[in-house]
């Protein structure tokens, strides 16, 4: 399989990877949370180093462990093909009922911020609100 080698600076992170039908990602990530500040008056920042993947057939999300960097280091990934990598840290799968669990909880949240009433009915056909032909 083709895996990630991730290093920070020269200490290797991870060897990542994902068989079959698969995503695999390593991602730099800087957020600047507009709003929010330290103790000392600045702006809140994170500068993040995340490696994750998705296998396709399982729907299992994979995340090996995320590191937090500052100004100056040095990331590198070497590609692989390799028979084994680490074990992630996390695995979870997504079933279909959290998904739709998720999609509501996403129309609440936008209802309650536009200031709209949301009338929300019991019963109802899981395969008539997730899009299917039931009626």
């Amino acid at each position: 399989m083709i895996a990630f080698r991730v290093f920070r600076n020269d200490s290797e992170v991870c060897l990542a990877g994902v068989e079959g039908l698969g995503v695999l990602t390593a991602i730099v990530t800087l957020a600047n949370r507009d709003g929010e500040f330290t103790e000392s008056g600045q702006p809140e920042e994170s500068l993040d180093l995340t490696i994750g993947a998705l296998h396709i057939a399982t729907q299992e999300n994979r995340r090996w462990p995320t590191h937090g960097l500052t100004v100056g280091e040095r990331i590198t990934i070497q590609i692989e093909d390799t028979e084994g990598v680490m074990q992630p840290t996390e695995t979870r799968i997504y079933s279909d009922e959290f998904k739709l669990e998720s999609t509501k909880q996403n129309a609440r949240d936008l209802a309650k911020k536009l200031g709209w009433q949301l009338i929300e009915t019991q019963n109802q056909d899981a395969e008539h609100v997730m899009g299917g032909n039931g009626g």
